[in-house]
């Protein structure tokens, strides 16, 4: 009973072991994007120019236009829940990088430091799961050799 155990505790720390490992690394990815916005992000006022009504993805498709580099107007595609709602014409606040206008967050700097740390909170908790499958797996395989 306790090798079927053991067993049972090396085969599912490896998956959960690479699962955290693979979360930790998207979330390293947007607090290093998250990092980038919130040391030389531009606040833009953006004006909500195109919406397309909720299908069944529970999102409505959205088109933002704002000043971008050099004067040119630049656009930002997204969906959106149903809140808050959203009005065509209207203006909403966006972060996006000076150097690239593809680089955007929806709300303001606060709202992207807000996410940074998040994002860094969930990084160092999938840290500490994928140490804890590691040491799992280690311990129940040096178990069953024993």
């Amino acid at each position: 009973m306790v090798n079927v155990v053991l067993v049972c505790a090396a085969v599912v720390s490896v998956p959960a072991c690479v699962f955290s490992l693979m979360v930790m690394a998207g979330s390293r990815q947007e607090a290093k994007r998250m990092k980038a916005l919130d040391e030389t992000g531009v606040l833009v006022q953006a004006r909500l120019v195109h919406l397309v009504p909720f299908g069944n993805r529970g999102t409505a498709h959205v088109r933002y236009e704002f000043p971008g580099l050099n004067g040119e107007t630049a656009r930002y595609d997204t969906g959106v829940t149903a809140y808050p709602v959203h009005v065509v014409d209207e203006t909403y606040p966006l972060v996006h990088h000076p150097r690239n206008v593809k680089s955007v967050y929806q709300g303001t700097r606060a709202a992207v430091r807000t996410e940074r740390r998040a994002q860094e909170g969930f990084m160092k908790g999938a840290g500490w799961i994928a140490c804890f499958f590691f040491l799992t797996g280690g311990l129940s395989i040096t178990a069953l050799v024993l």
